[in-house]
């Protein structure tokens, strides 16, 4: 577990959680805790969420933050899909939906 004895007001963190990682900054630090934007609490000490403990916090790194970032825009994307409105659609661009598709299949 990582030390915050150090961590400081507008610090991010990257939230572990059991399915997936988040930032947060850090808005205020006691003696003891520190506390991030969305009022999560974690000691210090090793940066394990108050009460829970199912959340562990680490500092955010450069890379953190653009991967994570682009997982965002992943999830966003791939639930804007979720609302396209494949009926309305013409035939050309349903295949032009299913090139796009198989061209990047293919390139896995």
């Amino acid at each position: 577990m990582e030390n915050f004895e150090n961590v400081k007001v507008g610090d991010k963190v990257v939230l572990g959680y059991a399915w997936h990682d988040d930032i947060e900054e850090v808005i205020r630090v006691t003696a003891t805790l520190f506390v991030t934007k969305r009022g999560y609490k974690f000691r210090k000490k090793d940066g394990c969420e108050q009460g829970r403990g199912y959340v562990h916090a680490r500092y955010a790194t450069p890379e953190d933050i653009e991967r994570i970032a682009l997982e965002r825009k992943h999830i966003e994307l791939v639930r804007k899909c979720g609302d396209i409105r494949f009926k309305t659609l013409s035939i050309q661009q349903l295949e032009d939906i299913l090139k796009i598709v198989r061209m990047e299949n293919t390139e896995e």
